[in-house]
Formats: structure tokens, C-alpha cells, sequence
């Protein structure tokens, strides 16, 4: 994703629902917006789950091979990290050459890492420690960055990795 997005909330004539899989979803929130993707904060039917809901549209067939390659390479390093606390689990995903777009269906986070940074900085300002960083918030984000760098071996998740795209816990 390019550009993070202000939470935004739909009105009612714009919520959408929709089906991957046979599990239906009510589109709740823009997440954020990328070049190709968007991601939506969703509700799944039946449990009232929430979860985040990445769309990437696939617009130019020359990249379409490149672009099912590169998330399908992410989809595989998702599933290899299920159940690793630092990792969101991806719950569903489909990918469709003929509609030429790929889904996923992911746990919702509720951070991530260029906001909790930012928050840190304003609580600390506040707190009059400007220069300093909460060691527990630290000793978190370093246990990720370990637990993430071990998991994939030298691999990234991403084509694109930075703070907005790496979520956490606010501590």
C-alpha cells in the first residue's frame, strides 16, 4: 500500500457486503489505499469477527503473472507464520484471473507501527521526555522484529514494507 488512510467510516448506502469463500462480510471502514489495493475493515457474518479485507485490483495483464507471483509468495509466507503472536494471521484469500483481482482476508490490527512510534513521541513529550522511548514499547517492536526475522529466513512479506504496513499492540 502507497498511502495510509484515515479510518474512515461508511454511510449506510455504502456499506457493501460480499462472499469469499462461501463466508459473507459487510464492509464496515476504508483502511487504507494503495496504487493497486484497498483495505476495509469487515465484518464477518454469523460471528460478528472483525477482520481486515485487502482487495488487489489487477488492471494491466502484463503485470497480472508478476503481481499473482509476489502476493502469492506473501499468502505462503502468511500461512508459514500462522500462530506466531507478531504476525497477523491471514484467514482467507482468493485469487481470480478472470475478474483479474486477488482478496485476502486477514486479522484486524488496531496499530500499526508509524502510529504507535507517533504515539510514543506525543506520550512522551507529555510526560516531559521528549528524547525518550518506553523500553516495554521498545523491547516489544524488537521482539517482533526478531520473531519475524527468524520466521522468514531473510524473506520479506511484503514488496513494500514500512512502518504503516507493520501492526502492533499499543503499549
Amino acid at each position: 500500500m502507497d498511502e495510509p488512510a484515515h479510518t474512515s467510516s461508511m454511510k449506510p448506502q455504502d456499506i457493501q457486503r460480499f462472499e469469499l469463500n462461501g463466508q459473507g462480510y459487510m464492509q464496515l471502514s476504508v483502511l487504507g489505499r494503495g496504487a493497486s489495493s484497498t483495505v476495509h475493515r469487515v465484518m464477518a457474518d454469523g460471528n460478528c469477527q472483525l477482520y481486515a479485507y485487502k482487495r488487489v485490483e489487477m488492471r494491466h495483464e502484463e503485470d497480472m503473472e508478476q503481481t499473482i507471483a509476489n502476493y502469492s509468495n506473501e499468502i505462503k509466507l502468511l500461512n508459514k507464520c500462522k500462530g506466531n503472536p507478531y504476525i497477523i494471521d491471514l484467514v482467507d484469500y482468493v485469487i481470480d484471473r478472470e475478474q483479474a483481482f486477488i482478496a485476502m482476508i486477514m486479522e484486524a490490527g488496531e496499530l500499526d507501527l508509524a502510529s504507535a512510534l507517533s504515539n510514543q513521541k506525543k506520550l512522551r513529550r507529555r510526560c516531559g521526555q521528549p528524547g525518550m522511548i518506553n523500553p516495554n514499547f521498545l523491547r516489544s517492536v524488537w521482539e517482533g522484529v526478531q520473531s519475524i526475522t527468524s520466521t522468514n529466513s531473510g524473506s520479506f512479506m511484503a514488496t513494500s514494507n514500512r512502518p504503516t504496513l507493520c501492526l502492533c499492540e499499543e503499549i
